[in-house]
């Protein structure tokens, strides 16, 4: 094993698993408390066994590639590759690996040459999507890139591409005065009631806000949109193949692995018979109000 940073530990209670993560100086620990205060577990509140073991670890040297290297789409994204027996991930400022398909519990790494950078939000919290994305398909459930809306006790979901208005949307929401989860990612995951949404801390800048930390647990999900600009609001139910190849465009760092694409797509196909796919023109000066009426209207039709 890698050489660690100090002999701090700290647990994280995810929605779908219970991480350890050891080998932290106390600066890690504390910084790592600070910005997953929601979500970490008193050692009294563990279950016996924890469901990831992820040792934080030194690099001997930079990795040394080029910015350019974790470029898709003019966007940061870390270069992920198949091992045998689990996937290994390298981001321009850390490594990391993690078991996949063996026994419980996931055992995982995560190496930085610098003290500070393991707890930055472009190490931890990227390499913790990945490791989520890739886990949570063993339960049924997908990490959707979507903005989540808590409206009449009920979460609604706007999905979509980089532009289509995710932020706006969640913007909107907040100023008039609803809880937001995320306006970036969501944990969707099925439950004997049906499939519920739940918090993640995988929020971007606008999810860090203090009043969106209240919103924590899961809710069951109101409706799913496909977000795009318009000049006028529109909604219309999708048909299931339209649907099917929405949402699969926003299934991060799983819809590009071969490995995982049938259980993907097995789940997005259960999760559109159950919920229907509403596709939403939503304009600069559409009220939230009248964008909610209408999606869950469209949402009870369809």
């Amino acid at each position: 094993m890698s050489r660690c940073w100090g002999v701090d530990s700290i647990l994280i209670k995810l929605p779908m698993a219970l991480v350890s993560i050891d080998g932290l100086s106390g600066e890690q620990q504390s910084a790592i408390a600070r910005d997953y205060a929601s979500f970490a577990a008193d050692s009294g509140e563990a279950s016996p066994r924890c469901d990831v073991i992820c040792h934080a670890a030194r690099l001997s040297q930079p990795i040394g590639l080029s910015p350019e290297r974790f470029s898709v789409n003019g966007q940061y994204s870390p270069l992920k590759r198949r091992t045998n027996g689990g996937i290994e991930v390298t981001g321009f400022d850390f490594m990391g690996h993690f078991t996949r398909g063996g026994p419980a519990p996931v055992h995982s790494e995560l190496s930085v040459v610098k003290e500070e950078q393991l707890v930055w939000p472009s190490v931890l919290e990227n390499f913790l999507r990945i490791l989520v994305a890739h886990l949570v398909l063993d339960q049924g459930g997908v990490l959707l890139h979507s903005a989540g809306v808590l409206y009449q006790d009920r979460v609604y979901l706007f999905c979509g591409r980089s532009n289509a208005g995710k932020t706006t949307m969640a913007r909107k929401a907040a100023a008039a005065g609803a809880r937001v989860l995320s306006y970036d990612i969501n944990l969707v995951i099925p439950e004997k009631s049906g499939y519920r949404i739940h918090k993640v801390p995988f929020t971007g800048e606008f999810g860090r806000q203090v009043e969106n930390f209240q919103v924590c647990g899961s809710f069951p999900t109101g409706g799913l949109a496909l977000l795009e600009k318009a000049p006028n609001l529109t909604a219309a139910p999708l048909l299931p193949a339209e649907a099917l190849a929405g949402l699969l465009t926003g299934c991060p760092f799983v819809n590009d692995d071969p490995e995982e694409i049938p259980v993907l797509m097995d789940i997005l196909t259960n999760l559109i018979q159950l919920r229907p796919v509403i596709r939403m023109g939503v304009g600069r000066d559409d009220s939230f109000e009248t964008v909610m009426t209408e999606f869950s209207r469209s949402c009870e039709v369809a």
